[in-house]
């Protein structure tokens, strides 16, 4: 009998041990928080920040029965250097580790970068953290300045800003908004986090009807995120992407971008961008191909690891039938960017033939003649137009436009035709505002 209660009293042994260790720690756990609370309330408060992606600094701390008191605090968010933040104080009020209420006072909110650089990284953030769009984050009377670059000036400054809860999200009102040098009185932007994906908007009502909005859907494998912006004067646009103003100011773009947050950083994705009620300047003999009631640019595009060059593939630019295909990159460096594109297309001879004489000999005889030169014309006309553009004087950018003549005169009753002569360059078409063909 005592062999066969041996095993039993090792047992027992085992679990008297393993209980006296789970009574030592939560000792020392206790003592911890009565004797010395702010180094482990510290450390607690720093790993939590750590864990929802932010990284944290506090000068000093207080702390009580289910409360902490951080002064002097600084923020950031990890891999996101275009956003530095502080405060003069946060008040957490807690249950066990798990904030129920973050107050934050004296709030002022650092953004300097391109809506496109802020846009990645935050993307690539959200992915990781999506949690954190669920801290229960208040405040009063922030301040928020986004610059184009770092010393520039303001191009968006928010004051009086508020955060409050709006279930099951967030919602920052701005009573006082300037952007781009116009004043827009109140300003609103709200996120919301959900089951898998977490939906930022710019502009009032929610989230997922806002003019400017993103929704990145972090439970997929790699992440996915789709930017939109509905139509809007592209004279706005001018200051937040770093740029002087563009002759422009009354032309609404708009545009959609899917994109693939790879696990490296790098980014592959497709872009839309829409010009309503545009259409390029063109000469007299286009005017039968450039119609309709928008301009077009849609393209493909890769993001390199460390967001530095983009890459774009099966790039279309388009004005009713008149097309120009192709691709092009843009480099990123401090304080602008590198932009080169090569588009080409074709024209039909005979339909260009027809829509010259239309413009020139009128309605009567224009139909009529364009008609037999539709008939006696073949082969195309060859449009390649080059962009070598710094975001920083777009106004000096080079743009080079080749024509090459490929028409041929069909011999009637007959299949041979006879080719005219063909001219390697015709400085025949204006300069394209850069926008349609860059953008």
């Amino acid at each position: 009998m005592s062999q066969m209660s041996s095993p039993t009293k090792s047992s027992n042994v085992l679990k008297l041990v393993v209980f006296v260790g789970i009574g030592c720690f939560l000792l020392a756990l206790i003592l911890g928080v009565a004797l010395g609370k702010k180094p482990l309330v510290r450390y607690l408060t720093l790993q939590q920040a750590k864990a929802h992606g932010i990284e944290l600094q506090m000068d000093d701390l207080e702390v009580g029965w289910g409360w902490a008191r951080l002064t002097g605090v600084k923020f950031g968010l990890e891999g996101v250097p275009s956003m530095q933040g502080q405060a003069v104080y946060l008040h957490v009020t807690a249950r066990g580790i798990e904030p129920q209420r973050i107050d934050v006072g004296g709030l002022k909110l650092e953004v300097a970068g391109s809506p496109a650089d802020v846009a990645l990284q935050l993307g690539h953030w959200t992915r990781r953290y999506p949690k954190a769009y669920a801290l229960p984050v208040v405040t009063r009377g922030a301040q928020v300045r986004w610059r184009p670059t770092p010393g520039a000036e303001p191009w968006a400054n928010l004051s009086e800003v508020d955060i409050e809860a709006q279930p099951p999200g967030r919602k920052l009102t701005a009573k006082q908004a300037k952007l781009a040098g116009l004043e827009f009185g109140t300003f609103e932007a709200a996120w919301s986090p959900g089951a898998t994906s977490v939906t930022l908007g710019l502009g009032k009502g929610k989230p997922e009807d806002a003019p400017i909005r993103a929704v990145v859907d972090h439970a997929k494998s790699p992440a996915t995120a789709q930017l939109t912006l509905e139509p809007v004067a592209v004279g706005y646009l001018a200051r937040p992407f770093g740029t002087p103003p563009v002759d422009l100011a009354n032309v609404q773009v708009g545009a959609v971008a899917f994109a693939t947050l790879n696990d490296d950083g790098s980014v592959d994705g497709s872009l839309k961008v829409r010009l309503p009620g545009y259409i390029p300047p063109h000469p007299p003999e286009l005017a039968g191909f450039v119609f309709g009631e928008e301009t077009r640019f849609d393209t493909k595009f890769q993001v390199s690891a460390n967001h530095e060059r983009a890459t774009f593939t099966e790039s279309e630019a388009q004005s009713g039938a008149f097309k120009l295909k192709g691709g092009g990159s843009a480099e990123r460096h401090p304080t602008h960017a590198r932009v080169r594109l090569k588009m080409v297309g074709h024209l039909p001879c005979n339909e260009l033939a027809k829509a010259s004489a239309e413009t020139r000999l009128g309605k009567t005889w224009g139909p009529l003649l364009g008609g037999l030169a539709r008939g006696a014309l073949s082969g195309s006309v060859g449009v390649t137009v080059e962009v070598d553009a710094d975001t920083r004087k777009l106004s000096h950018a080079k743009l080079v436009k080749k024509i090459g003549i490929g028409c041929g005169l069909k011999l009637p009753g007959s299949n041979l035709k006879l080719d005219l002569p063909k001219l390697d360059q015709i400085p025949a078409l204006p300069n394209l505002p850069l926008p349609v063909v860059v953008e």
